[in-house]
């Protein structure tokens, strides 16, 4: 396996100058901490109108973009409305 050319602290520090208000949570927080955790993905507490400034930091990366808080409305109200069709068709 080779190894991988993703590099975290710069990855970090986009995000930490993109001025976005965003925090390292779960495992991958406590392996910056120093603590020995086997882990590899990034959990993120993301302020919702920072989000477009997260993926901006984070594009450079090749990373998965997050949806932004209109995108996420619009998902869940259509899998609301799905969810009123689907009660109204059952007896």
């Amino acid at each position: 396996m080779d190894p991988s050319s993703f590099d975290e602290l710069e990855f970090f520090k986009a995000i930490r100058i993109s001025g976005a208000r965003a925090r390292r949570i779960g495992r991958r927080a406590l392996v910056l901490l120093g603590l020995p955790v086997l882990t590899a993905d990034y959990a993120f507490w993301i302020a919702n109108d920072d989000i477009a400034r997260l993926n901006a930091a984070c594009e450079p990366f090749g990373l998965i973009r997050y949806p932004t808080g209109v995108e996420r409305l619009a998902c869940v109200r259509l899998a609301y409305a799905r969810g009123r069709r689907n009660l109204a068709a059952k007896p």
